[in-house]
């Protein structure tokens, strides 16, 4: 199987047979790699760079992915049943309808991913960063640390957010995360993001946004956006949003 460019079309790697599946590419360069529909059942991408790469379909089962680079990569429908993606980086990934039950995204860099209908059963989450991340009709049974099992409702936190947002706008600044402490009184101002933290508990060793998604949440609803120039009217608008 020759692996091709998918813009240039120039060979990338050459394996014989039809077949990737176990297959050791650890650090391989596969930028813009075109690997639609590979199977790469328990192959070794360890630390490679998939940049923009094509697994539409791809099979990767128990794939190790640790550290691996799949910054804008596409994963549409892909397998990613058990796979290893500890620290990989799925920057503006599309990962819609694929399968990533009992995947480890431990640390995983999730910013702005598109994970639309993506099976995440019990997927581990722990220290993801899941800001941005575009979760619309995800399966989250059973993940592993992406609810807070003391976190409060998350419907009561968005209006209770929204109401100290309407009723105290002078400590509403997008452009400040605020430390993501327990304590809302404690008088600084800070974004959406961070009265989300500070209002459901804290941020529990995550990063203020990456903590304020979980906390926010919810299945058919938009999020808030935490862009600094995110209007008031606009997050208001989102958290009061209803089904």
């Amino acid at each position: 199987m020759k692996i091709l460019h998918r813009a240039t079309g120039a060979t990338l790697l050459d394996f014989p047979g039809d077949t990737l599946r176990g297959a050791n590419l650890r650090g391989a360069n596969l930028d813009g790699a075109n690997l639609t529909g590979a199977n790469l059942i328990d192959a070794n991408l360890t630390r490679a760079n998939l940049s923009g790469a094509n697994l539409h379909g791809a099979n990767l089962t128990r794939a190790n992915l640790i550290d691996a680079n799949l910054d804008g990569a596409n994963l549409t429908g892909a397998n990613l049943h058990g796979a290893n993606l500890i620290d990989a980086n799925l920057y503006r990934a599309c990962v819609i309808d694929a399968d990533l039950t009992g995947a480890n995204l431990i640390d995983a860099n999730l910013y702005r991913a598109c994970v639309i209908d993506a099976d995440l059963t019990g997927a581990n989450l722990s220290y993801a960063d899941l800001t941005g991340a575009n979760l619309i009709d995800a399966n989250l049974t059973g993940a592993i640390g992406f609810r807070f099992p003391d976190a409060p409702d998350p419907i009561a936190l968005r209006k209770l957010v929204a109401d100290q947002i309407e009723s105290h706008p002078e400590l509403h600044d997008q452009g400040d995360w605020g430390d993501g402490c327990a304590n809302p009184n404690c008088g600084t101002p800070c974004c959406v993001a961070g009265w989300a933290c500070h209002l459901g508990g804290g941020a529990r060793g995550l990063s203020v946004s990456s903590s304020a998604t979980r906390l926010l949440w919810v299945d058919g609803l938009p999020m808030p956006s935490f862009e600094s120039d995110a209007t008031r009217e606009e997050i208001l608008d989102a958290l009061r949003a209803t089904k």
